[in-house]
């Protein structure tokens, strides 16, 4: 029997989400998604991702606002938040790690990158 990992894919861009979870869905992970940040706290309440995948710009609470809260469980010090955006500006990376996230990937997603990503994490 083997062990799935969840990751939690946060994205307004149905779009978006759908491609990510495209990327993911014949690799033994459990994948959990939400519209906006605000969704993915009321998910974080009572449940335990592996990864946190979180688009930057987003309506009702976007990326920056919820890492910022996520970081703010106590539990949640060590899950791994890794930024999705297409605007790939330094500004926008140091803010994203600034705020607790852990890296960095532009829109759309390379699987090669994203694969990278979720092995080094």
């Amino acid at each position: 029997m083997s062990c799935k990992n969840t990751i939690l894919i946060v994205d307004d861009n149905n779009i978006d989400r759908e491609l990510v979870i495209g990327l993911l869905d014949d690799n033994n992970i459990n994948i959990i998604n939400a519209c906006d940040g605000l969704e993915a706290l009321t998910y974080l309440r009572n449940n335990n991702p592996d990864l946190i995948l979180l688009d930057i710009h987003m309506p009702v609470m976007d990326g920056i606002q919820a890492t910022l809260a996520i970081r703010d469980f106590a539990d949640s010090k060590q899950l791994p938040i890794i930024a999705m955006t297409a605007n790939a500006f330094d500004e926008n990376k140091q803010k994203c790690f600034s705020a607790g996230m852990n890296d960095f990937l532009t829109k759309p997603v390379e699987i090669e990158k994203l694969f990278q990503c979720l092995i080094t994490w």
